[in-house]
């Protein structure tokens, strides 16, 4: 059977553009995926939804992609919600630039936020510690989702549209034509043919990529994430700390989930053990407990990690590759997946209807075509800083 389009990846950025494509007409579309919906980085990412960046582009696609789960919230009568509770970012005086800048950029774009003196914040969240504080941004806009949910519900969605979803598949290669155009994917169930093929497969993008002759310049980041039972509850939206880069937010009533960042990894991909570093477990919660009343007394409920693509500029790759007409990518969002995913989706959808492409022009890969490799780089989590 031929498709129209065939994705590689059902995660939020495979989905999200399957589920783009199906909103401008296309639903002859295929999505495959070797292990199952959500089964990979999707399934273990924190579910924030930032705004503290420094960059209209990158506000006006995290809008796109906030707009996104709202119509799922809609097109799924509920079983789907986006939690609009507002996020907290703070720091010394040192990041004063950073938030004014961010500030300005929000407002600039619509974005609802407010400025915090260290008062401001003590209200806002009654049991920090924060006597090193200088001030914060609080964005009413920013939020957090169940981004397995939301994968699962817009997948099971598509499904009813007359999109194919198929798990269990391996993909081994690309099938050109003779003037190295896509012609469809070989798997472990045989050849797939179409005329557009989107690399949306996470971690497993650059090794995909690699085999059809297309080169990704990004690195391999771990990160790591733990869930933790409170003893009394506690008043906080989504929180994000910019000296120790500590961010959280509620999961349920005295469980709130946290992380703070991410580290270079050199190991294998296939079959990555997603539990937590002993280290992390033992120490994370000590650092918690600098910042805030109560949790040494907290439990941990489960703790975890999971890996992602970063660039060495902080932002995403997005686009069609100028060496083979067909082949498009969508990845490395620097752990930041559930904000950027839907949103760059939508931008690239645009792309593979031939509507524009204007937007995706900072996103392509070639910008890192004849420059030194510093894939090495460790990117700020949460950085924002484009």
């Amino acid at each position: 059977m031929r498709f129209e389009v065939v994705i590689i990846g059902a995660g939020i950025a495979g989905i999200s553009t399957a589920y783009s494509l199906q909103k401008k007409g296309i639903s002859n579309v295929l999505v495959v995926d070797r292990a199952g919906v959500n089964a990979g980085s999707t399934n273990r990412a924190a579910g924030i939804v930032s705004h503290l960046f420094t960059a209209k582009l990158e506000l006006g696609i995290i809008k796109n992609s906030v707009r996104i789960f709202k119509e799922i919230e809609k097109e799924s009568m509920g079983h789907f919600s986006y939690h609009q509770i507002g996020m907290l970012s703070v720091g010394r005086k040192r990041h004063e630039q950073r938030l004014f800048r961010a500030l300005e950029a929000m407002r600039e774009t619509d974005v609802s936020a407010s400025l915090l003196d260290k008062q401001g914040i003590k209200e806002l969240v009654p049991d920090i510690i924060g006597d090193d504080l200088k001030l914060g941004v609080h964005c009413m806009e920013s939020g957090y989702l169940d981004q397995a949910l939301f994968t699962g519900v817009t997948a099971d969605l598509l499904e009813s549209r007359g999109v194919s979803i198929v798990e269990g598949v391996d993909v081994h290669g690309i099938i050109f034509g003779r003037n190295r155009e896509v012609r469809g994917i070989e798997t472990s169930q045989g050849p797939i043919a179409s005329d557009k093929v989107v690399i949306a497969g996470g971690v497993w993008c650059k090794s995909i990529g690699e085999r059809a002759g297309l080169p990704f310049h990004v690195s391999t980041q771990k990160a790591q994430s733990m869930t933790l039972l409170l003893q009394k509850s506690m008043r906080i939206p989504i929180f994000f700390d910019l000296t120790s880069k500590i961010y959280l937010r509620p999961v349920r009533e005295k469980v709130i989930l946290a992380g703070n960042g991410s580290k270079l990894y050199r190991g294998k991909i296939d079959n990555y053990p997603s539990h937590a570093e002993s280290h992390f477990i033992n120490g994370f919660k000590l650092r918690l407990s600098s910042r805030f009343k109560h949790f040494y007394k907290s439990k941990i409920l489960d703790a975890w990690s999971g890996l992602y693509c970063s660039t060495p500029d902080g932002r995403p790759l997005v686009g069609e590759s100028n060496r083979v007409k067909g082949l498009f990518y969508l990845f490395a969002f620097q752990g930041l997946g559930i904000m950027f995913g839907p949103g760059c989706a939508g931008l690239l959808s645009d792309v593979i209807v031939g509507q524009g492409s204007g937007e995706i022009l900072p996103f392509r890969a070639e910008r890192f075509v004849g420059k030194p490799d510093r894939r090495t780089i460790y990117p700020k989590h949460w950085s924002g800083r484009k």
